[in-house]
């Protein structure tokens, strides 16, 4: 077990970008090693927007309240009864405080690294990959794209504003 000191600075999410992206330069196309660069490319976004929109580690800006405002408030255009979750919370907050701000934070490749990751971590049989919004020709060529996109949308994701600077219509 590895000890964590309290003084342990917070992980940066960066860690994720600079792994994968070091990982599919050096892959030996072993395929959970691509699903793995597809998973943490995702994840070093999805934890920058989060920190950036709610305030650093385990998000402590976002109450209760609000996690709840916003999740009735992005429940509207979802297409599951279960209703968003952190990840589409943080990812629509992400979509709408990048337009708000005239940041280039695409809604559409938010959600496609959502799906790639949801790819890459749960669906095993090559037969399910049509369901997917994404085409999955190669775990090479799909982890190099993911971490493409990630590297594209990560310096406009930092520059979000913090999320209660934002308007909520």
């Amino acid at each position: 077990m590895i000890p964590i000191a309290s003084a342990t600075p917070a992980f940066d999410p960066e860690e994720f970008f600079k792994w994968a992206s070091a990982t599919v330069q050096k892959s030996t196309n072993a395929e959970a090693e691509l699903r793995s660069v597809v998973s943490r490319a995702y994840y070093s976004v999805l934890l920058t927007a989060r920190d950036a929109l709610f305030g650093g580690v385990d998000a402590p800006e976002l109450t209760s309240k609000m996690r709840d405002k916003l999740r009735k408030r992005y429940a509207r255009g979802m297409k599951t009864s279960r209703g968003p979750g952190s990840h589409d919370i943080i990812l629509a907050a992400a979509a709408e405080a990048g337009l708000k701000s005239r940041m280039v934070v695409s809604q559409q490749q938010l959600v496609w690294l959502e799906t790639a990751r949801v790819a890459a971590d749960y669906y095993r049989v090559p037969g399910n990959y049509q369901q997917l919004p994404v085409q999955i020709t190669s775990w090479l060529q799909f982890a190099h794209d993911s971490v493409a996109l990630a590297s594209n949308l990560l310096p406009s994701v930092k520059r979000l504003p913090r999320f209660r600077s934002v308007v909520i219509i």
